[in-house]
């Protein structure tokens, strides 16, 4: 399992929060945010009711306005958050 970089959204505020626009399936989703670097292949976490998640991030891009705004598919990445759960 190769984890590039993980960005903490378990607390959103201002400037650092995303929206689900819609369900893919499988675990996939629709997902506009705000904050900077986030990029294909990083991970974000999620507060879920069982604890933190982490999706992996793909087809990630920016807005030019505003310019920390961007649009992404997040797929739950089972592995990555058994591991980090302690789980595996």
């Amino acid at each position: 399992m190769n984890v590039q970089k993980v960005h903490d959204y378990t607390r959103p505020r201002w400037g650092h929060s995303f929206t689900i626009n819609r369900e893919l399936g499988d675990m996939s989703y629709a997902v506009c945010g705000w904050g900077y670097g986030i990029k294909d292949g990083h991970h974000i976490r999620v507060a879920t009711e069982a604890g933190a998640a982490l999706y992996r991030v793909e087809d990630c891009s920016y807005y030019s306005d505003p310019r920390d705004m961007w649009k992404a598919t997040i797929v739950l990445d089972v592995e990555a958050t058994e591991v980090e759960r302690g789980e595996r």
